[in-house]
This record gives C-alpha cells, sequence and structure tokens, in this order.
C-alpha cells in the first residue's frame, strides 16, 4: 500500500520539543478517546474524532486547540468544547470534536490535538502516545476506498451474529484482508469477528463481517474496520440487554424481529381516547408500527380530539433527551403505538423496563368500529374495551437499532 508522505518541518519539530518538556509532570488535563484516532483516509475524505479532555487539578484553566491546517473543531452540540473552552475544576469535562479533511491537509499527521492555556503556547498537552491522531493519506491510484452499511449494529446479550456489509467503492483497486480491530475498545473480549469474506473485493463489490455478542453489554461503540490497502472506516456496535438506556428510550423486548423494541421512559398519556367509531383497519396483532400508519392515515386529526396512536406518531426525542428534537443532535423519530403481541412483551418485562402503572394500556390493534384491544397492567389479561368512551394509559416504542 502505497502512503502520501510530505515533507517534515523544523518549526514543528522546535515546538514539540518545547511541548514534550512541558509534558514531563503529571498533565493538568488530560484526554480519552471517544472514536477511533488512527485511520487511513482518501485524499477527498473526511472523519471525526472525538476525546473528552478532563481537567486533573483544582485550579480553572481556559483552553484552546492549537490551529491544524485541515482539521476543524466542532463546537455546536450538546457536551462539546468551545473555543476557548473552561474546565473550572477537577474532574471536569467536555468532548473535544475534531473533523479531519484530507483534501486540506498537508502532511500526514502523527500527533496531537495540541491543548494549550489560553495565552500560554508553552503550557500544553496532548493525548498518551497510543492515542495521539494518526492520520495517513491514500494514494488513489493504489488503494481502494470503502464504506459500510449496517451501522450501527447492534447485538443482543448472548444473542444471535449480526452483519456488516462492506463495500468497496473503487473503481479499479482490488481491496485485500479487510478485517475489524477491536484493540483498545470497549468491545474488546466481549465481540467476536466470527465471520469473514472480505479477503479479497473487486472493485464495486461487496462483503460481509460477522460479529457474535458475548454476556456482556457494550455501549455503541466505533471500532475501526480497514484492509491492506483501503481506507480505514470506522462503524459502530452496540450490545444490550432489557433494561439498558438506549436511543431515545430503553430496551424493551429482544425476542426478534417486530418483537426487538425500545419503549418510551414515560408514559405519553395517561387517560386519551383510541380513537372514534371508524373502522380503520388496523388488524395486526404482532405490526403496531404498520397499524399506527394505518390508524393516523385514516383518522387524521379526529376532529381535533388527540388519540393515542396519534400521539406516538407525532413523539420525538432526541440523544440528549430533549423532547421536540434540537438541531445538532440525533432525532430518534419513528415511534407507534405496539400492537398486541408487542405491549404484552412489555408487560412481561415491565419491571425492568420501568415506570409502568397497574393500568390499562391501548394496543393499536382494532376490534370493531367500536372497540380495539388493551393490555392490563395489573394482571396479565388482554380484552376490548370502548375506543371512544374509556380512555387508556399509552406507552409508545419504536424499533431497537
Amino acid at each position: 500500500m502505497k502512503i502520501w508522505r510530505f515533507s517534515q518541518f523544523i518549526p514543528g519539530m522546535v515546538s514539540f520539543l518545547l511541548l514534550t518538556s512541558v509534558q514531563a509532570g503529571a498533565p493538568l488535563w488530560t484526554f480519552t478517546p471517544l472514536t477511533a484516532t488512527s485511520m487511513i483516509l482518501p485524499l477527498n475524505g473526511t472523519a471525526t474524532v472525538n476525546y473528552r479532555v478532563t481537567n486533573q487539578s483544582a485550579r480553572p484553566h481556559t483552553l484552546v486547540v492549537k490551529p491544524v491546517q485541515g482539521i476543524t473543531q466542532i463546537t455546536n452540540g450538546a457536551g462539546l468544547c468551545g473555543n476557548p473552552f473552561v474546565l473550572p475544576s477537577r474532574g471536569a469535562s467536555c468532548i473535544l470534536s475534531l473533523q479531519i479533511n484530507a483534501s486540506q491537509l498537508t502532511d500526514n499527521i502523527t500527533g496531537g490535538p495540541m491543548v494549550c492555556q489560553q495565552g500560554s503556547t508553552l503550557q500544553c498537552y496532548q493525548p498518551g502516545a497510543n492515542d495521539i491522531l494518526d492520520i495517513s493519506i491514500l494514494d488513489p491510484s493504489t488503494s481502494a476506498a470503502i464504506s459500510v452499511t449496517g451501522s450501527p449494529l447492534v447485538l443482543i446479550v448472548n444473542g444471535a451474529a449480526g452483519v456488516l456489509t462492506i463495500h468497496n467503492t473503487s473503481t479499479d483497486v482490488t481491496a485485500t484482508n479487510i478485517k475489524s480491530d477491536f484493540t483498545g475498545t470497549a468491545l474488546a473480549g466481549k465481540v467476536t469477528e466470527t465471520g469473514n469474506t472480505c479477503a479479497s473485493v473487486a472493485p464495486g463489490t461487496s462483503c460481509q463481517l460477522t460479529f457474535t455478542p458475548g454476556a456482556t453489554g457494550v455501549a455503541q461503540t466505533s471500532f475501526p474496520v480497514k484492509g491492506d490497502n483501503t481506507t480505514t472506516i470506522n462503524p459502530d456496535i452496540a450490545v444490550v440487554t432489557v433494561g439498558d438506556p438506549f436511543h431515545g428510550g430503553v430496551v424493551a423486548c429482544t425476542d426478534g424481529g417486530l418483537d426487538n423494541l425500545i419503549a418510551a421512559t414515560m408514559d405519553i398519556s395517561a387517560n386519551i381516547i383510541w380513537g372514534n367509531y371508524i373502522l380503520t383497519g388496523a388488524n395486526s396483532n404482532t405490526d403496531g408500527a404498520t397499524n399506527t400508519t394505518t390508524i393516523v392515515a385514516v383518522l387524521g386529526n379526529n376532529g381535533g380530539m388527540p388519540y393515542a396512536a396519534q400521539l406516538c406518531n407525532d413523539f420525538a426525542i432526541d440523544s440528549q433527551g430533549n423532547a421536540p428534537c434540537q438541531v445538532g443532535n440525533v432525532c430518534y423519530n419513528d415511534w407507534f403505538l405496539p400492537a398486541r403481541q408487542q405491549l404484552h412483551c412489555l408487560f412481561v418485562n415491565q419491571v425492568p423496563v420501568g415506570n409502568f402503572f397497574p393500568d390499562n394500556y391501548w394496543t393499536s390493534t382494532e376490534n370493531s368500529n367500536t372497540e380495539a384491544w388493551f393490555q392490563s397492567f395489573a394482571i396479565d389479561i388482554q380484552f376490548v374495551d370502548d375506543k371512544l368512551l374509556n380512555p387508556d394509559r399509552v406507552r409508545c416504542v419504536r424499533p431497537l437499532s
């Protein structure tokens, strides 16, 4: 694999020596990598690298990132470091998010990021040797760019294997020996690559990496995937079990297929009608998403009277717990009213999921033009209720993804 190299500059070496001498003692602020920090990019590639920067001293520090051409600090988002940023006390931290733009780099990067006390270029620290930025640029004539589908891959503790599909997007270079590397990540020892069809991937074709979870949950974690002559990609894997906070709610069901569900953390209503006396055709016992779409399509705004499926259909919450979603955060807006089988799964798992009441909860499954099914959370029974005259509770769900 041919990697482009550029000349090194004496001023950079002088700066490195000064910084090294400053870092001889215990660092006043430290860096914890949250993403891969070593990668290979095509000339037109981009990547994001995140570190958590933590104040290790009792004094407040106002910090700035030493600028590097081709690296842009991202400051818009919950928990992200500003520019400059203040760490007021020991243990205070923020996420330093850096966007790498390969086309703007003047050289490969093998160090940094350097974060300095504002106004003092001699009081600077960078990550430890194993966590510094290590960014290389590939020669497109001898290298293959790759991409991934299926990320984030959600696996169940002690559950079935899952697959990521790797695509060789090059037009004339065969990618070789593509594999994952969990070294130094939370996935190490907890997820295993158990299948690999990526030894040789012709231009424009794809291969698969298969991953098997173990007995321990892992929060969503990125890890590098690359070949002998490819760019680096950083897909994500999470290993979850019922009761784990995840993607806008709580993991509620892991029975497979339509019964892999995330539940909202709270009821969206304690007392609401199912709809009105119109037959909607939402009669699936297993597919609440389709039922919800059908109900909303038929009832619309229901003459201005809110109803169960409408509340779930309109619900949205972001990755920081804001409802409605805020710009810059991941928005989860694919909620629905669970069908009978799906809501029964929530009943079975109500203790780890949490915040249920011993009351009746609507399903999205219709029984007739006047009745729909509910699940009692006091005893294990399902029965029908009047859509309009008997309001019930509502807990929304979304696919586990």
